[in-house]
């Protein structure tokens, strides 16, 4: 547990976002300088009222839904991202590598989210299940560095009973984690 409490000025983060994605049954590929990136938990509860004393009184709250979505804003058109982006299928390599847009629709897999800091806190999120969408568009201009962007889809993987949503684990303040970035496979 980290030594470092609320209440202490060393906890405010100024931080970055590495991320990994494994399709199944394929290699896992790092998505390089993620420009900007976050998660949104949105989770719907179902309120329960009695009225037995006349009053009509919220007694119980349950979770009835949960939906994780992480966002990411990349800067790095290889042609593994821009076939994620283009939801391309296999990549034939060669002089140019290759691959045909829009023929496989669902980019289902697993990941690794890592908050990264110079200043204050950091965490790494495994999750076994997850959707790889693209989300917008693809800007390509000489005014500005181009940048696309992917929405992930955490999914609630029913074989892991215990933690469907994956394991996040905190490192603190000050910890230096080693976050290793696999060489190139080309």
């Amino acid at each position: 547990m980290s030594a470092v409490v609320p209440g202490n000025a060393e906890n405010y983060t100024i931080g970055g976002l590495r991320f990994y994605w494994t399709p199944d049954g394929g290699t896992e590929l790092y998505f390089g300088n993620v420009v900007t990136g976050g998660f949104t938990s949105d989770i719907t509860f179902l309120d329960h009222y009695t009225a037995k004393s006349g009053s009509r009184v919220k007694d119980r709250s349950v979770v009835q839904e949960i939906e994780v979505t992480i966002s990411l804003t990349c800067d790095e058109p290889t042609v593994e991202l821009m076939n994620y982006f283009m939801l391309g299928g296999d990549i034939t390599a060669g002089t140019p590598d290759t691959f045909s847009p829009y023929t496989d629709l669902e980019k289902n897999g697993s990941g690794r989210l890592f908050g990264v800091s110079d200043t204050g806190n950091e965490f790494g999120w495994d999750f076994t299940d997850a959707t790889l969408k693209p989300d917008g568009d693809f800007s390509y201009n000489d005014q500005d560095w181009s940048q696309f962007s992917f929405t992930c889809e955490v999914l609630a993987d029913d074989t892991v009973p215990a933690s469907p949503y994956g394991v996040l684990s905190h490192y603190g303040v000050g910890e230096d984690i080693d976050v290793s970035i696999p060489l190139p496979t080309n």
